[in-house]
């Protein structure tokens, strides 16, 4: 038999590929038999019967992997399902409990749809795909399925219906499943399988360990890396149908052909010379690696173990493979976390080889290269468009790139061209989409290099997102993971050129002071970074800034190693303890507000309000300040609110009370609140914590939730803000006539001292007033600016859909901490109103905090 058709026959069978290419995507079938109420006892048979239905039907072109393996497990659901509630240990929280047991007592189509979409985020195109029906068909079925699920749930909407499935789907990845290939339980009686998966929430260094296990390519790779070469296939020989899993001569001789096939054609793809491609790292790689795997002595070592060979040999190819076809590849597969760090890993060390034989090219070309210019400027566009007139190595280096996986681009420092890769297919990739590491790993890849001999060739106010886009990676990837251990020295000597300067690149100027571009850089550098960051650059800042930016111990006693070591000390958990509030935890907790007991929060209030002690709330957790903050509101203590805020961008206590207007309780309008760690950002020496609300109304978005800051003694407070929310379905409320009251005093003389009695809120109701009013001249006293035109603001208006105050259904204002740019507090008038489709239509324009109050900025923004 021929040798080539031998291996493309193998390499097409799907029977033994198919299987073998989706053990990630069977762990997510076997997630989705438990979800729809496959017991623990039988997830393993479930999805054993589900595999074996897979491998044994062939793969329609035009659906893929995902959409096929969800068919073959819908088709098996029945024979396995039972409507059992799943123990305490499997969800830590009764909420998810429930949820699951909802969604379990959902007619099958409404939760096979809902499962495949909210919990596997499979888009309606496909699931109409899945289950054999139109999209309309399918986006019904949804519909339907969450009013049913909110009925069961006992929730006010289909939204809070959504975001209890977002709060069970948590729980649900939290479940660690393992399963048996071995299918022989399954063949006997696939109702009784005894095989039990593990079912328990994991932990995150779990998590990580298992994202970094299995093996590198699964067999489907290698089912596409030949199918354009594809031949018909042939049967087997009788001696070869005796024992499909044995290697043979044929077989050996037919990969080491398909290998020689690639090397040999790959020289004059890739626009280089035969001796310069032999020299090649992974070139040499490649070549050791397929002398020793398709050896006599190998072949003799692994002559029944057919499909295991096949994977390494799958993975030899793409070794080999030039750039642009491995990407190809990657388009086609579906790779568990680790085959893909693997895989970008080799992409990456392959196309920084080539980067420097094309730098190599540029340098030698200088001269000519020196007068393609556009405007007086060198252009890479002009470069890339091709001439007759380049020199032919220089044509030979634009028409090799696509395969090299390059681009060129103008140096950002110096008056020459540079090379880049051009990964934008791999950038676009919908599988590293849902991948935040690999997807941000790429986006790294792109932009490198980073820095030559001279210094940073990054604007210094790129590096933050560049360091703090390292940062988090390397502390979390294992020791077993390959993926951004190139970049361990290109963090440690970019944070350092970004600190330091380079070549040309002086931090400070004449005066002595840092230049401004590089405080702006090392001040974003204290926020929102991970802990090593923060705790280097947070002293630096914080003294150079006392220096007027002229000198700081901290700075001049920063090594090249201090990040490193900073680094080190985080991974073994030691660098928490030297950051302020560092060794905060908050245990996850959910409550439910009409459930819950306020005796120590009453009891709290009464101590706290007579002296107004912080002492009082330390320790306290951060719900209970929420809660006390509230029950303040509800009293209509002021003052006792005021106290509860934190210090950043804290009002006088009189300017806070003229603006202050009492609010409905929480309990009106939240059903539920919960926090968890996952909630807290650090921001320099503060801590944010933002707790998830769960609406109890319709309409209830319009209001607005504060978070919490601890900025140290281990004490959360409220974050400084304002807030006002007012209904006004029902007409002759309070606001109403406050703002009757405004208007009628206010359109006299126009008189801007009447505005310092109006809240934000109530100014915002003054603007509806007077737009309905036609009162443009009024109108125009409400603005930031009042040379925005009078006449004009009757019409702008009118096209951001104000209502006039008489149609309003709801209005409200909200501002905090979060909202201040450079020293301007921002804010927000929002309103709500009936729109012409009976559904409700929300708008809002911006404030701005002026010397004369809150006024509306400029409309033009939007």
């Amino acid at each position: 038999m021929d040798a080539k058709f031998q291996v493309n026959q193998i390499r097409n069978e799907r029977e033994q590929t198919k299987s073998e290419g989706t053990t990630p995507l069977l762990e997510q079938v076997m997630r989705f038999g438990f979800q729809n109420g496959v017991p623990a006892d039988k997830i393993n048979a479930f999805q054993q019967a589900v595999n074996k239905v897979f491998s044994s039907k062939p793969l329609d072109s035009e659906e893929d992997t995902e959409v096929q393996l969800f068919i073959a497990a819908i088709s098996k659901l029945h024979p396995f399902t039972g409507l059992e509630e799943a123990s305490e240990e499997i969800f830590r929280f009764p909420e998810d409990r429930e949820t699951h047991k909802a969604i379990l007592e959902l007619d099958a189509p409404e939760r096979i749809v809902l499962t495949l979409h909210y919990l596997h985020g499979i888009r309606l195109h496909d699931i109409s795909r899945i289950i054999a029906c139109s999209e309309m068909q399918a986006q019904e079925s949804m519909r339907a399925g969450l009013l049913h699920l909110q009925e069961k749930l006992g929730v006010s909407d289909t939204a809070a219906a959504e975001k209890r499935i977002g709060f069970a789907a948590k729980s649900y990845t939290r479940i660690e499943f393992s399963f048996t290939e071995n299918e022989e339980t399954e063949k006997e009686n696939p109702q009784i399988a005894e095989t039990v998966p593990i079912l328990a929430p994991v932990s995150k260094r779990s998590k990580v360990l298992l994202a970094t296990a299995g093996l590198f390519l699964a067999g489907v790779i290698g089912t596409s890396f030949i199918m354009d070469n594809a031949k018909p296939d042939l049967p087997l020989t009788a001696a070869e149908a005796a024992n499909e899993n044995q290697i043979t001569v044929e077989m050996l001789e037919g990969w080491k052909e398909q290998y020689n096939e690639i090397r040999e054609s790959s020289p004059k793809r890739l626009g280089i010379n035969e001796k310069t491609y032999t020299q090649l790292e992974y070139v040499k790689k490649a070549d050791e690696q397929m002398e020793s795997l398709l050896s006599n002595q190998n072949a003799e070592k692994m002559k029944n173990e057919q499909k295991k060979m096949q994977r390494q040999v799958d993975e030899l190819m793409l070794q080999i493979e030039t750039p642009k076809e491995m990407v190809m590849l990657f388009s086609d597969a579906f790779l568990s976390s680790a085959e893909t760090q693997k895989f970008l890993v080799k992409y990456a060390q392959k196309s920084k080889e080539l980067m420097m034989l094309s730098e190599e090219v540029l340098l030698a070309n200088d001269i000519e290269l020196a007068k393609v210019e556009v405007n007086g400027e060198l252009s890479a566009e002009k470069l890339l468009a091709g001439s007759s007139e380049y020199s032919a190595e220089v044509q030979n280096l634009l028409d090799s790139l696509g395969e090299r996986g390059l681009t060129i681009i103008k140096h950002p420092l110096e008056e020459r061209f540079i090379t880049r890769r051009d990964a934008e297919a791999l950038h676009a990739s919908r599988l590293l989409s849902v991948d935040y590491e690999a997807i941000n790993y790429v986006g790294l890849l792109m932009e490198e290099p980073y820095f030559d001999e001279k210094g940073l060739m990054q604007p210094v106010g790129h590096m933050p997102y560049v360091l703090t886009s390292l940062e988090r990676p390397l502390l979390e990837a294992v020791n077993s993971s390959s993926l951004y251990q190139d970049f361990e020295l290109i963090f440690q000597q970019a944070f350092f050129l970004t600190l330091k300067g380079g070549e040309g690149q002086s931090v400070f100027d004449r005066k002595g002071i840092v230049k401004e571009e590089y405080q702006d850089a090392w001040k974003q550098l204290t926020q929102q970074s991970g802990n090593p960051l923060i705790y280097v650059m947070m002293p630096i800042v914080e003294e150079m800034e006392a220096s007027g930016w002229t000198s700081s111990e901290s700075y001049d006693a920063l090594g090249y190693d201090t990040i490193m070591e900073a680094m080190e000390m985080e991974k073994t958990g030691k660098l928490a303890a030297k950051l302020p509030n560092g060794e905060v935890a908050i245990e996850q907790e959910i409550i439910q507000l009409d459930q819950h007991d306020y005796t120590s929060i009453n009891k709290l209030y009464k101590s706290f309000s007579a002296q107004h002690d912080l002492e009082l709330l330390k320790d306290v957790p951060p719900i209970d300040v929420m809660l006390l903050f509230q029950h303040a509101n509800s009293r209509g203590d002021a003052e006792t609110m005021w106290h509860l805020l934190s210090k950043e961008l804290k009002p006088e206590l009189a300017e806070y009370k003229r603006v202050w207007r009492q609010q409905s309780n929480f309990k009106d309008y939240i059903q539920w609140i919960e926090v968890s760690e996952d909630h807290i950002t650090r921001v320099g020496a503060s801590l944010f914590l933002y707790p998830v609300f769960g609406p109890k109304e319709e309409t209830s978005y319009l209001t607005f939730t504060p978070g919490l800051i601890m900025d140290g003694n281990a004490t959360w407070l409220v974050q400084n803000h304002l807030y006002e929310d007012y209904d006004l379905s029902e007409k002759a409320s309070a606001y109403d006539k406050n703002v009757d009251a405004l208007y009628d005093e206010f359109k006299g003389d126009l008189d801007g001292k009447v505005l310092n009695k109006a809240s934000p809120g109530e100014i915002g109701g003054l603007l509806l007033k007077a737009y309905e009013e036609k009162n443009s001249n009024m109108l125009s006293m409400l603005f930031e600016e009042e040379a925005q035109g009078a006449d004009s603001l009757m019409t702008q208006l009118e096209g951001r859909s104000v209502p006039p105050f008489s149609a309003a259904l709801n209005v409200a204002f909200y501002s905090d901490s979060f909202y201040n740019n450079g020293g301007i507090e921002n804010g927000t008038f929002q309103f709500e109103v009936q729109s012409d489709d009976s559904d409700m239509a929300i708008n809002q324009l911006r404030m701005v905090k002026t010397p004369s109050g809150w006024r509306f900025g400029d409309l033009n923004m939007y």
